[in-house]
This record gives C-alpha cells, structure tokens and sequence, in this order.
C-alpha cells in the first residue's frame, strides 16, 4: 500500500508540472438552530486548530457548526451527548477558518521544510476537499504526515463537467447518450465547432476549470485528463486500470492533455469566484469542471448573475473523482497528545 501511495504521489505531482468533521457532524444533532450570545474560551479549554476546504462555509454554514459547539463546552456541557462534563474533563474550543487546500497544503508542508516561508500552516485538524492533498504533503516533506487512506470522509461531492443544456443536447443528438472527453474534443476538432452541431453563435469550444496548484475539482479534473489522455492516446483500454507514471511521461499522453487544456477560456485560482463569471451562460463558456454542489448552487439561481439556461451535470463516460473531504489529524510535532 505504501508503494501505491508514493506513487499516486508521483502521478499528481507530474500532473500539475504539465499545467504549471465526524465530530462536528454530530455534534449538529445536538444544537439548536438560531442566533445565540457570544461565549469566551474557557481557561482549561483545549484549543483544536480546524483549517476547512471553503465549501464548508458555503454549503454547510460550518462557522456556525462551530460556535454552537463552543458555546456548548463552555457552558460546561458534552456537544455530543449533552451531558454536564465530569469532574476534570476539560472542555475543547475549536478554533475554525477556512482555507484553498492547495494554498494550506503547501503551508503544512512548508511548516515541516521551511518554517520561515511566509505561509506556513500548522492545524491540528485540515478537512481539504480531497485527499490527494494529504498524499502530496506525504510525497512531498517525504514523512508520513497523514494517514491518507484512515482518514475519515465527512461529505461527499462528485466531479462533474457542468455543461449548458442546450450544448449537452446538441452533442447527444450527434453522438448518443454517453458523452464524455472524445465527443467534447470532437466539436473543437470540427472547422465548423459548434455550428456544425446546429447551435448559432461563435463555432469555437469554451471551456474552463480552477487553478490545480490551489483547487481540488481542478486537481482533480486534470489527473482525469490524464486517465482519459491515457485512454485515446496510449492504448489504456481498460478503463479500471491504474494510471501509470509510463502513461503520465508518455509524450502522446501530455500532447493530448495539452489539447485539453487549450480549450479554456477562464482560469480562476478558485471555484467561489469562478462560478460567478460562469453563470453569465454559454457565450461566456460551453462547459466547466465543478463538484456536484457548485453547480446546484448556480441553478439555484445563488449567483449574482443568474443564467440564463439551466446547467446539467455530465459524468463523462471515462470516469470522475469524488471529493470526500477527509477529517485529518497531521503527525507533528505542534499536535499534542490532548488536542488528538
């Protein structure tokens, strides 16, 4: 198992040079919804350090999540079970932000190899949105930080490819049902682009995703260009085999990547900012990487802008990640025995 990790490791790590809380969950059913009075930190509270992927906020109002908990320990009550804390428990105090996974990735690592840089991060608590974040701070400080597969999921949210009804139609009506990477390359390939599929308007595809050195749905994104890459360039017919670093450094492979990536039109450092310009419709962009609950948040009409058609969430046919936002505690030295 270590060696797969290392090199799903090795296998991130090239993708990105080639583009250059179980315990709060709980603690919900417990907390009454609604505003409440300030609380200070308790003197003999433990103090948790919790660094969240930014979606938590958006989705799941974790600051508040956050204050009930608090609130309730210092109220000299369990958040779990509701019960007076015995004589000598102490109480904990969650001190929560949230933060890009990429950006506090390379924090904690920096913490570990170079405590002076300028971002630094040391939680005793990070839910990124993915864990291949928690693979790479391993990879990379070359120490087994995090237990990358006993990390416990806390949500789950799927990769998809957002597309514009009205584009996604067009190519079924051309190519069948199933779309995925091949069928969205065929219409840049077609001197006529999108005309040739009966849409009036620019010919020429737009396509977008985040920044992969910062995001977690373009990391991901782009390692599945890579598997689907694989696929059409570099004979990888079986779907469910492993994306290997002999097909990463494949030159047919990169070149194909490279096709991909230049479709895009927008490229944003992070998916909050980057849905606003997408909701502007397909004469901004035909189709965008984003987890599952981005694009309910822009049909939901939640942006700014409000699009102009509905977007459908296309599970392209070579596969996607899902995004389990683990709940990880680090190895390291600033995480005591008490805060774990």
């Amino acid at each position: 198992m270590k060696s797969n990790r290392i090199l799903f490791s090795l296998i991130v790590g090239t993708a990105i040079i080639i583009v250059v809380a179980v315990l709060l969950g709980r603690a919900v059913r417990n907390f009454i919804a609604g505003a409440s009075p300030a609380v200070s930190k308790p003197d003999n509270a433990i103090e948790v350090s919790f660094i969240y992927a930014p979606e938590f906020d958006k989705n799941l109002n974790i600051s508040a999540i956050i204050a009930d908990f608090n609130r309730t320990y210092a109220q000299g009550r369990n958040p779990l079970t509701g019960q007076s804390l015995q004589p000598g428990e102490r109480p904990i105090w969650i001190e929560g932000r949230s933060g890009s996974s990429g950006t506090v990735h390379e924090g904690v690592i920096n913490a570990f190899i170079a405590p002076n840089n300028a971002n630094v991060e040391r939680p005793v608590l990070w839910s990124p949105s993915v864990r291949h974040w928690l693979a790479l701070v391993n990879y990379q400080t070359g120490q087994r930080v995090f237990d990358v597969e006993g990390a416990p999921a806390t949500a789950i949210a799927p990769v998809v490819m957002a597309i514009w009804e009205s584009r996604l139609k067009a190519l079924q009506a051309k190519h069948g049902a199933e779309i995925g990477w091949k069928e969205l390359l065929a219409v840049f390939d077609n001197p006529q682009g999108w005309n040739a599929y009966g849409l009036g308007g620019r010919p020429a595809v737009y396509y977008g995703h985040t920044d992969p050195r910062v995001s977690s749905t373009a990391l991901s994104t782009l390692m599945a260009e890579f598997y689907a890459s694989a696929r059409y360039n570099a004979g990888k017919t079986d779907a469910s085999s492993r994306l290997t670093l002999e097909h990463v450094n494949d030159p047919r492979v990169q070149e194909g990547v490279r096709r991909i990536e230049n479709l895009i039109k927008h490229y944003s450092a992070r998916t909050t900012e980057f849905i606003e310009y997408i909701a502007q419709g397909p004469d901004y962009v035909d189709f965008v990487a984003l987890e599952e609950n981005d694009l309910i948040f822009i049909n939901q009409g939640k942006t700014q802008i409000k699009p102009p058609e509905k977007l459908v969430a296309l599970y392209p046919k070579e596969g996607t990640f899902v995004h389990d936002h683990p709940f990880a505690i680090p190895n390291a030295p600033w995480v005591t025995d008490e805060q774990r």
